[in-house]
């Protein structure tokens, strides 16, 4: 296997995901915006580069493993300004979701494949090769933004780690834009998500990310969805797109 894959932001996560990118025999180019873990990082067989700029004109798919929405929204930025053609973009923070939105239209303006992946697990897990890709229905709308065939982002992510059963279910859903029969009424799960609310509250418990959906199931209402399943999500995160779902 020949081909290039760039990662940027070599951190713990990062460095390892290059790492085992390079056990599966892919040439890996990375980049740094701590000079010294760049450096480090060549002992591993990784090929630096001076800047995000030169990673995007060295490879075509890219790996953004970076610590705040301001680094990836530079980041995204950097691509766009190295002029290179399209390029697909994978971004796997954990970014609040008008941030992970933001990145997509920076970068799907100018013809590039935004493909939003954040991961679960932690530095250690990334070396074990423990981690999950939590594809989102973000990712199923900002691949369908983006040209890809929606079966096809079906499959590919249904076959490897990222996944799971909820995925399985609804994902091919999201690709159809089909939303009936639901599996799960956005009307049912609004109250299931009241009900979790409501005891989080009661126990003074943060629920950050919980709360972060929130927004969404009630868009999905007001929209007329309450009877679609869960799956509208996308359709709902596409209307403030404003493209069709």
């Amino acid at each position: 296997m020949s081909a290039t894959v760039g990662v940027i932001g070599l951190g713990l996560t990062g460095r390892a995901i290059a790492r085992n990118l390079l056990a599966a025999g892919y040439t890996v180019v990375g980049y740094d915006t701590d000079a010294a873990i760049t450096r480090a990082s060549r002992a591993d067989g990784i090929a630096s580069a001076a800047d995000a700029a030169e990673v995007a004109v060295r490879a075509h798919d890219l790996l953004l493993s970076l610590p705040s929405a301001a680094a990836v929204l530079a980041t995204a930025q950097s691509i766009i300004e190295s002029g290179v053609g399209r390029s697909v973009v994978i971004e796997t923070s954990t970014l609040a979701l008008a941030d992970k939105l933001r990145f997509g239209e920076v970068l799907t303006a100018p013809g590039h494949i935004a493909l939003d992946c954040s991961l679960s697990g932690t530095g250690a897990q990334a070396v074990s090769r423990d981690l999950v890709i939590l594809a989102s229905g973000a990712a199923m709308a900002l691949a369908k933004r983006a040209g890809l065939d929606p079966q096809r982002v079906v499959e590919v992510i249904g076959a490897g780690a990222g996944s799971s059963h909820s995925f399985e279910l609804r994902a091919p859903m999201m690709a159809e834009g089909r939303y009936e029969p639901p599996t799960m009424r956005v009307s049912t799960w609004q109250k299931d998500m009241e009900a979790s609310a409501a005891f989080a509250v009661a126990l003074d418990f943060p629920t950050p990310l919980f709360s972060a959906t929130a927004p969404l199931s009630q868009a999905a209402l007001v929209e007329g969805r309450g009877g679609q399943d869960t799956a509208a999500v996308r359709a709902v995160l596409e209307a403030m797109r404003g493209t069709p779902g």
